[in-house]
C-alpha cells in the first residue's frame, strides 16, 4: 500500500521520527517549555473531518530535514489531552501554535495548510535569529567572566 493511500480503520501509519504525538500533560509541558527549539503544536480531534488534512500536512512538513531540525513537531488530540488545549486557550480545531520557551509567538485555527507551512518557515527563521542573539549574549558574558577572572588572578599575583 502506498503512503498516500487511505488507511484502513485501526491500521498504523508509517513511523515519522520527526513528529511526536502528545499523550500526557507532562509531554505537552516538555515540548511547550523547550528553550532551544521552536515548538509546533497542532491540536486535532477525532470528531473533526478537517483535521485529517492537518495530519498529512504536519507529516509532510516535519520530514523536511535538516531545514526544520530545530523544530519540535507535535500534535495532540483535544479529547485525549484536554489540559494542553486549555493551556493554549483553544476554542476550535484544527489549531496551530508556534513558539518557544512557553511563549506562543503565532497561531491560528482553521483549515489552511498553506498558511501552516508559511508560518512554520517564518517562525523557524525567527527561532534561528533569537538563538543567534542568545548565543552572542552568552559569548559576551563568558568573555566578560574570563576578563574578570584574569583581573582577579592578576591582582592576587601583585599582592604576593
Amino acid at each position: 500500500m502506498a503512503d498516500d493511500e487511505p488507511q484502513e480503520e485501526g491500521e498504523k501509519r508509517p513511523e515519522n521520527p520527526y513528529l511526536t504525538k502528545i499523550l500526557t500533560p507532562e509531554q505537552f509541558t516538555d515540548v511547550y517549555q523547550s528553550a532551544d527549539k521552536l515548538f509546533c503544536l497542532v491540536a486535532l480531534s477525532t470528531q473533526c473531518p478537517l483535521c485529517k488534512a492537518y495530519e498529512a500536512a504536519l507529516n509532510e512538513v516535519s520530514q523536511q530535514q535538516p531545514e526544520y531540525d530545530r523544530v519540535l513537531f507535535s500534535y495532540f488530540n483535544v479529547e485525549e489531552c484536554p489540559a494542553a488545549a486549555k493551556q493554549l486557550q483553544l476554542n476550535s480545531v484544527p489549531s496551530v501554535s508556534l513558539g518557544m520557551a512557553g511563549e506562543v509567538w503565532e497561531g491560528f485555527s482553521g483549515n489552511n495548510t498553506e498558511k501552516f507551512k508559511v508560518m512554520v518557515k517564518n517562525n523557524a527563521m525567527k527561532r534561528n535569529d533569537k538563538m543567534k542573539e542568545h548565543d552572542k549574549a552568552k559569548a559576551e558574558a563568558a568573555k566578560a567572566e574570563a576578563a574578570r577572572l584574569a583581573a582577579e588572578e592578576a591582582a592576587k599575583g601583585g599582592e604576593e
